[in-house]
């Protein structure tokens, strides 16, 4: 029984992690609709009174243009989702001494983007940002939500990342370091919402 009770409440974790997903996207969506109409309408009123355009182009033009908005839609919606192998098995490509280094990157690499794969979707474990699924989650700060500031910035989810954190390797990333060797940070990591991607 109590395992059909866990089960139960992971699928109506899952059904309502999804409904607000859809939620959020469908409103965000509106607010983009209502915006670009307001400006395409104006656009148009603006270039018909100043005789750049006549009405009847306009439809005409407008027919071939919902032709290809039509098959691009019918394409399907894409989301970013990385194919990779069982992220246990895979050996660490970096050994980075980030202990002695946090104190200058400030942690730059727990605030990059970067899709999710399958896997960690299926696991349930690690959190998906709903604005643009499916990729990390970040906080306010922009760090990703995981990382546990309060105790130097440890990832509460350690054992369960995904692959992107068991081997990236910032050695020659030169968003962060400009020089990795001399413990040289590039400039822009001190500016306010980097990374701007």
């Amino acid at each position: 029984m109590e395992t059909e009770n866990n089960a139960l409440n992971k699928l109506e974790d899952k059904l309502a992690r999804g409904l607000k997903f859809a939620d959020m996207l469908g409103f965000k969506n509106q607010q983009q609709v209502q915006e670009n109409q307001v400006l395409l309408h104006t656009l148009l009123e603006v270039m018909i009174s100043k005789g750049l355009v006549r009405l009847d182009e306009v439809e005409e033009r407008k027919k071939i243009v919902s032709e290809y908005f039509a098959e691009k839609e019918n394409k399907g919606a894409t989301v970013q989702l990385v194919d990779t192998p069982d992220k246990y098995t895979q050996q660490e490509t970096a050994a980075i001494d980030c202990e002695n280094r946090i104190h200058l990157c400030k942690a730059a690499c727990c605030k990059l983007w970067f899709p999710l794969s399958v896997q960690d979707l299926d696991e349930g474990i690690v959190k998906w940002d709903y604005y643009r699924p499916y990729s990390i989650a970040h906080d306010e700060s922009g760090y990703c939500t995981h990382m546990d500031k309060t105790h130097g910035c440890q990832c509460t989810i350690y054992e369960n990342r995904p692959m992107i954190c068991r081997t990236y390797d910032c050695r020659t990333d030169q968003r962060i370091w400009l020089n990795f060797e001399e413990k040289i940070v590039h400039p822009d990591l001190q500016k306010e919402g980097w990374p701007n991607i």
